[in-house]
């Protein structure tokens, strides 16, 4: 039978206990929703290529300590408080996965951050390596 477990990457900023940073399940990870927080200090980058960059740090060792990578990833959804700043993530993005045969599939929505000068988030899925 196949267990959900629960993760917490060293390096990253543990969330409370309520919920969840990543769960895998049946080889695959499901990464809650990541902010480009610095985890030494929590304080957000004041520019948003600051945080996507972060944030795509912070999924990218999430991934890693579950056996997983940035490559991996099946599917992400993206959420930019600012409409404007859409060339900025295009700009990261093309960079990470711009050279893939099969990039992920994307959702990308602008919305109000619920957190206070948050101007990016991400969640993904992605796969565990067979070994």
């Amino acid at each position: 039978m196949t267990k959900k477990i629960r993760l917490s990457a060293p390096g990253t900023r543990i969330p409370p206990k309520m919920y969840s940073q990543a769960v895998l399940y049946d080889g695959i990870v499901y990464v809650s929703g990541q902010l480009g927080r610095h985890p030494e200090d929590g304080h957000l980058d004041p520019d948003v290529e600051g945080q996507i960059r972060q944030t795509f740090k912070m999924v990218k060792t999430i991934l890693e300590n579950a056996g997983s990578s940035l490559e991996n990833i099946l599917s992400c959804q993206l959420f930019l408080s600012n409409k404007e700043d859409l060339l900025i993530l295009n700009k990261v993005y093309e960079e990470l996965f711009g050279k893939m045969e099969v990039p992920p599939a994307r959702c990308c929505i602008c919305c109000e951050s619920v957190v206070e000068g948050c101007l990016f988030e991400m969640t993904c899925t992605a796969y565990v390596d067979k070994e």
